[in-house]
């Protein structure tokens, strides 16, 4: 035993798993080699950290430090944030494959933008081209449930992101929304007990020096109201593979027609009125009002409503003296049995927002579009 632990002892080659700042060098060196421009790179880095130093409170504290900017500097010409979240996040997968994959997201994604010219200073998390099915592919097996559409709807030239970009001059000049869409799905690995990524991160993966911040901001609030598999929890953002709900009843909100909500009005109040013979729900016109000498309830309905304020319109009083007037196109003849309901706008703008948000619901628990 003496003997074979002496063998060995010469002949062993003890292994470690490479630590991330060595793992990173690594990949950048097999991307890009040791011809490294020092000063562009200095250079560059410096207007980075400067970016991050001045908006204190839109990045992570981290990013202001002096060791960050060595770290930028070891990263060059990618941004550390990347190797951060492939690294921390990403890796915790079993599936994931460190070195190796990083390598591959990496290279495709360096070859994209070589291939198209961009001429961004660093390359960022919001510049990895998730539509590209050489670099979304690597995520997709380390995920569980149904994620290309998620991925069709963060990247793509028919992507919700970049409709959201095409509508907004100043997110159209540098892809705002696609590229924080690319952001949040890299802050979006599953796991850990924090889920996605913060504003300040958001940034800090998007910004470059000369974007100011409110690009950024803007668009990340548009796109929480807008995306189906983005969400947010007020602070932290990140994507699901199940469409948020709240969104999707949103854009059904949008779709559904004034004529509509007024129709579901007017058969809700006939409803609860019932059937009675001294009562009129809704009138289409004064003809539908008996003249027979009886008490009669007159429900109005909601286009003939009362002002809140003075400057509106009293259309509530308009219809209810030419059902007083007349009876069809004949004079009406009792006129003192005729008792009006009527609802103010405020009232009835109230009611319609839930009418139609009712309606949303209802739309979407039947069933998937058509």
């Amino acid at each position: 035993l003496a003997a074979l632990d002496s063998i060995l002892g010469r002949i062993e080659a003890s292994w470690e798993p490479l630590e991330v700042s060595e793992a990173f060098e690594v990949v950048r060196r097999r991307l890009f080699g040791d011809a490294i421009d020092e000063a562009e790179r200095d250079r560059t880095c410096r207007a980075f950290a400067d970016m991050y130093r001045r908006g204190s409170r839109d990045y992570p504290p981290h990013a202001r430090e002096q060791r960050y900017l060595e770290r930028m500097k070891q990263c060059y010409p990618i941004h550390p944030e990347i190797f951060d979240r492939l690294y921390e996040s990403w890796s915790s997968i079993p599936r994931f494959q460190r070195t190796r994959q990083v390598l591959r997201i990496l290279a495709n994604c360096v070859s994209r933008l070589y291939s198209r010219g961009d001429a961004a200073p660093l390359i960022l998390p919001g510049h990895l081209p998730l539509g590209d099915p050489a670099v979304g592919g690597e995520f997709l097996p380390l995920l569980d449930g149904q994620w290309p559409p998620v991925l069709s709807e963060a990247d793509g030239d028919d992507s919700r992101t970049d409709a959201i970009d095409r509508e907004n001059q100043r997110f159209r000049e540098i892809g705002a929304a696609r590229r924080i869409a690319r952001a949040v799905f890299l802050g979006s690995a599953p796991s850990g007990a924090v889920r996605g990524i913060d504003a300040r991160s958001v940034r800090l993966a998007v910004v470059e020096p000369g974007h100011g911040v409110a690009t950024c901001n803007e668009a990340l609030a548009r796109m929480s109201g807008d995306l189906y598999y983005l969400y947010d929890d007020g602070s932290r953002y990140w994507f699901h593979a199940e469409e948020n709900l709240n969104k999707v009843a949103a854009d059904h909100i949008v779709e559904i027609a004034d004529r509509e909500v007024a129709d579901r009005i007017e058969a809700e109040l006939r409803e609860a009125v019932g059937r009675r013979a001294d009562a009129s729900v809704c009138p289409g016109d004064s003809a539908a009002v008996d003249d027979d000498g009886a008490l009669r309830l007159v429900v109005l309905p909601p286009s003939a409503s009362l002002p809140s304020r003075a400057s509106e319109d009293d259309a509530a009083q308009a219809a209810a003296e030419e059902m007083l007037m007349r009876r069809g196109a004949a004079p009406r003849v009792h006129r003192n049995v005729l008792l009006f309901l009527a609802a103010r706008n405020d009232e009835l703008r109230a009611l319609r927002t839930a009418v139609r948000t009712w309606l949303a619901w209802a739309s979407i628990a039947a069933g998937p579009r058509r």
